[in-house]
């Protein structure tokens, strides 16, 4: 987005959004979507379970540096998802299911294991980024090394 482009505030409104909602929403979904096209670039590079592990360790990185996308226990997130159009919310969760496809349809990966466990095994370890400041070692090494040795579990 080029400056002239930013959403600038006046008393309160907004000149390219509506609402800070919808900014939000806005900002939410376009991230999500670089993340998940840049993931997916990374599993056709590398068709097989290793390719998986570069993405899921693309993703926990981006988690990393845009603590929004997944700290969706914060009030500010409460607040901000309380306050999404239905529209809104809609276009968030559609954003989210295209995420979950990116390792649902790929004809030359195959689960060894119930498919929705899968997605919840490495959804449950990209949310270990919540939990970084408790680890004894660095986290990014911790998430590779997780990721490295649990996709051969999940893929054939």
């Amino acid at each position: 987005m080029s400056y002239a482009e930013r959403p600038v505030s006046r008393r309160g409104r907004f000149i390219f959004f509506e609402s800070k909602e919808a900014l939000f929403c806005e900002a939410l979904c376009s991230i999500q979507k670089q993340i998940c096209e840049e993931a997916g670039r990374l599993i056709e590079e590398q068709k097989d379970r290793r390719g998986v592990a570069r993405a899921l360790k693309f993703i926990y990185r981006e988690y990393d540096a845009n603590h929004f996308l997944y700290d969706s226990s914060s009030t500010d997130y409460s607040v901000l998802m309380n306050k999404v159009s239905e529209e809104q919310a809609k276009k968030i969760e559609e954003s989210n299911l295209a995420c979950r496809q990116l390792f649902l349809c790929r004809p030359y990966l195959k689960f060894k294991i119930d498919p929705d466990l899968a997605l919840s095994v490495m959804y449950a370890l990209l949310m270990n980024n919540k939990n970084k400041e408790i680890l004894p070692y660095d986290h990014m090494e911790t998430f590779d090394f997780m990721a490295d040795h649990l996709i051969d579990s999940l893929y054939e």
